[in-house]
């Protein structure tokens, strides 16, 4: 039963695993650049809608006060 999960064959070489922690290396940078960017981009968004309603806000209320439509 112990063989069936075990494999005494699986040796990586030293310059597979390098180029393969590079890869991974490369790919988590990417990842990471992404997440930011998405992040950035969505509190942006968030407070420009929050500013367009603060304006809209402040131009019906100017609106009432005045009596103009």
């Amino acid at each position: 039963m112990k063989s069936f999960f075990m494999c005494n064959k699986g040796f990586i070489l030293p310059g597979v695993l390098i180029l393969f922690s590079l890869y991974m290396s490369i790919v988590a940078y990417y990842i990471i650049q992404y997440e930011l960017k998405f992040k950035t981009l969505y509190h942006l968004e968030q407070y420009y809608d929050h500013e367009i309603n603060v304006y809209i806000k402040s131009i019906k209320k100017d609106e009432a006060r005045d009596g103009t439509k």
